[in-house]
């Protein structure tokens, strides 16, 4: 889920209010606590994401820790960057290297389905990287690519020249 920050800015209760809440057994703390610190958020500014909210040095990423600034994405919780969540969190998976699909990747989308990165996009057997529009073996059950020559070698026991 993509969510942009939302900058809160925090206020003190009213005090006539406070009384009332204070009175009938609510929680009087309106300004909420930190989902990652737990801390009671008393800046001028907090980041709501979703129904959650966060201290501004508290928004980090699960996986390399780096502070998000201007856009950040949640799954299950946990806050992510945008490279890893495209790393570990993408619905669309090379089939290559076995990592997430980010939108901004260029890749080779084969007929069968099947998608690699351009680096991922090679031969099993050798590693030579495959050109667009030459002539592939496709195993779609093991999701690997070869080039014509190991093809060859490997099933018809002969070498092309």
């Amino acid at each position: 889920m993509n969510s942009e920050f939302e900058f809160a800015e925090t206020k003190p209760p009213l005090s006539a209010m406070g009384h009332v809440v204070e009175s009938i057994g609510i929680d009087t703390d309106t300004q909420g606590k930190c989902r990652v610190c737990s801390g009671r958020i008393t800046d001028r500014y907090m980041i709501r994401i979703d129904s959650r909210v966060y201290h501004e040095g508290c928004v980090r990423c699960c996986v390399c820790d780096a502070q998000l600034q201007e856009k950040c994405y949640e799954k299950e919780g946990q806050l992510y960057c945008s490279a890893h969540y495209f790393k570990d969190c993408s619905p669309y998976r090379c089939s290559g290297c076995k990592l997430g699909i980010s939108p901004t990747d260029m890749v080779y989308k084969l007929k069968t389905g099947m998608v690699f990165h351009v680096d991922c996009h090679a031969c099993i057997r050798c590693g030579r990287r495959l050109a667009p529009g030459e002539q592939i073996l496709v195993d779609e059950i093991a999701q690997t690519v070869a080039c014509m020559q190991h093809f060859y070698n490997a099933i018809l026991g002969c070498s092309v020249l």
